[in-house]
C-alpha cells in the first residue's frame, strides 16, 4: 500500500503518516526503490497492537493527564 491509501485506510493525514515514520511510530513500512510502501498485514497488526483493553493500560492517563 502507498501511504496515501494507509492514510485512508487510518482516517489520518498523509502528513500524520509521514511525521510517524520520522519518530519510529506507526506500522512498519519499507522502500521499494524510492517508494515507501506498507503491507497491508503489518498496517493491521500495528491496528491490533494499539487496542487498550481498559483505561489503566492507556499510556496516556498513565502519564497524569485526563
Amino acid at each position: 500500500m502507498l501511504p496515501p491509501q494507509v492514510a485512508s485506510y487510518l482516517k489520518i493525514k498523509t502528513q500524520t503518516l509521514a511525521k510517524w515514520r520520522l519518530i519510529g511510530y506507526g506500522p512498519v513500512y519499507f522502500n521499494a526503490g524510492r517508494s515507501i510502501r506498507y503491507r497491508r498485514s503489518a498496517v493491521d497488526e500495528w491496528i491490533k497492537n494499539q487496542q487498550i483493553s481498559n483505561t489503566s493500560m492507556n499510556p496516556i492517563r498513565r502519564q497524569g493527564r485526563p
